[in-house]
């Protein structure tokens, strides 16, 4: 059965940054588009290091699925220069299980991350951060 994505993000590049903003929950459907649409902008970057800020908004929480692909994800991405990613809680209404699921796919796939409060952090973070 095919099921349609659930879960709405945004992508914005800065310099080395790509910011995303997404509101959740999610399903594969939707880790397996986020990643193409991730692809796309990682050849853009040539080769480069790159850094993440995530932010999290109401439900963004994963089905099992889900968070398997992102784990995938996250892999590729070390693979395509990412050296590190910060996590900000916006509106959510599940830190505790966003934290856990999160955690187990960066460090399954080691990459160096933190989780903040608030965006103004997460810049300095991942700004100061040359892992």
């Amino acid at each position: 059965m095919k099921f349609s994505e659930h879960g709405s993000y945004s992508i914005e590049l800065h310099d080395d940054c790509i910011v995303v903003n997404v509101t959740g929950p999610f399903n594969e459907q939707f880790v397996v588009k986020y990643k193409n649409e991730l692809q796309k902008i990682m050849q853009g970057l040539d080769g480069r290091k790159w850094r993440q800020i995530i932010i999290m908004n109401e439900m963004s929480i994963f089905t099992p699925e889900a968070e398997s692909a992102l784990c995938e994800t996250l892999e590729l991405r070390m693979q395509h220069g990412l050296i590190s990613s910060a996590v900000v809680y916006g509106d959510t209404l599940c830190n505790l299980l966003i934290h856990e699921q999160l955690s187990r796919c960066y460090l399954g796939a080691k990459v160096p991350h933190k989780f903040f409060d608030n965006l103004k952090e997460a810049k300095q973070w991942v700004k100061n951060s040359n892992h």
